[in-house]
């Protein structure tokens, strides 16, 4: 009855903990490994997350209150147009020589709520997943997500599975390649 897909967070413990959900399009992760685990731990894998915001976010959390959701969205870039981008598919990954034609920008649009009864955090996602190409037609975000590329610190590009193409990409985006996208 859902159309995102959903986690729900207990906040029975600091950090809150990841009791139950239902992931069927993940972004290159195993909901079923995370089961369990503290937000602490899941975030882990994410480059100086947990030294620089794991204490202000599990403050946040920690006062979300039933009747309001927060939200926001999370971007990556990928080399296979499918939703479901669970690491035991092995999907391609995005190589050099890159072809714009082949990645696509995924988009996670999250919300976090609390629920009433139980006091346990609901935590949405819906996936937006477009053509890399389709940003020709608007240019201010094409040139914000370049830019985004070019001043992404090397271990957060690495964990983004981005490395190797990013500055290709980045100069499609910019406008300083030597081959114009298509």
């Amino acid at each position: 009855l859902l159309e995102p897909d959903f986690v729900l967070l207990s906040r029975d413990s600091q950090p809150p903990r990841l009791i139950a959900g239902c992931i069927c399009f993940p972004s290159s992760w195993a909901p079923e490994h995370k089961l369990g685990s503290t937000l602490d731990q899941i975030h882990e894998v994410v480059p100086d997350l947990n030294p620089t915001l794991g204490g202000a976010i599990n403050a946040f959390l920690g006062r979300l209150k039933p009747g309001t959701a927060w939200t926001r969205a999370n971007w990556g870039l990928c080399a296979s147009p499918e939703r479901n981008q669970h690491p035991a598919r092995q999907l391609p990954r995005l190589r050099m020589p890159y072809d714009p034609n082949r990645t696509w920008v995924r988009i996670e649009h999250q919300a976090l709520m609390v629920l009433p009864q139980s006091d346990a955090i609901l935590f949405g996602i819906r996936i937006d997943q477009r053509p890399l190409t389709t940003l020709i037609g608007c240019p201010s975000t094409a040139h914000a997500l370049g830019r985004a590329l070019r001043s992404m610190p090397g271990p957060m590009a690495t964990y983004k599975g981005i490395a190797e193409v990013r500055e290709a990409i980045a100069d499609d985006l910019l406008g300083t390649a030597h081959r114009p996208m298509m």
